[in-house]
């Protein structure tokens, strides 16, 4: 199920193609760098879609998931409300925090008065 990471990266690729708009503009590149993006891109997350569901598995284990009979013990379910709801608010702050930087506000009206300065 890959509901965690298209809720986490929904907008990922607006705020890739901002990057990739600044790179462009701020070391006045004729062609932009966006393949090798988003080939950095695949590279981190492909990895990580196939190794997360591992992780999560081997993390319920080791609060005996597997030895639960009707009746969830307390280390399970604190084991279950971490892995589904603290760790994806971590990763949001961590994203908020990296991508703070970037602004898409006014970036095409930066590129049309760049255009009409160069005429």
């Amino acid at each position: 199920d890959s509901a965690l990471s298209s809720a986490t990266f929904s907008l990922f690729n607006m705020l890739v193609a901002d990057v990739i708009d600044n790179d462009t503009a701020r070391h006045n590149r004729k062609k932009p760098i966006s393949s090798i993006i988003f080939g950095l891109n695949a590279l981190f997350t492909k990895p990580a879609q196939s190794l997360c569901p591992m992780l999560v598995v081997h993390i319920l284990t080791s609060y005996g998931y597997q030895e639960m009979d009707d009746v969830k013990p307390v280390s399970v379910q604190n084991a279950e409300f971490h892995i589904l709801c603290l760790l994806p608010v971590c990763i949001g702050l961590c994203q908020i925090l990296i991508w703070n930087c970037y602004s898409l506000r006014g970036t095409h009206k930066k590129k049309e008065s760049e255009k009409t300065t160069l005429v």
